[in-house]
């Protein structure tokens, strides 16, 4: 599970609970942004990257 494995996401996921949010909201939440991350890139032509270095400004 990318909550488990994915430093951004599993950083997002401890967050909500954190602030008040349910578990299952703050799971569902995480499940989510995975394939949101994936569309971005898809779209913009980034490739992946480690979530947990500084991003560095592509030049175009």
């Amino acid at each position: 599970m990318a909550s488990r494995h994915n430093p951004a996401i599993r950083d997002f996921y401890r967050r909500l609970p954190a602030a008040g949010k349910p578990k299952k909201m703050a799971l569902v939440a995480s499940v989510r942004k995975l394939p949101v991350m994936l569309n971005a890139m898809l779209k913009h032509g980034y490739p992946w990257r480690d979530m947990t270095q500084p991003v560095v400004a592509h030049a175009r």
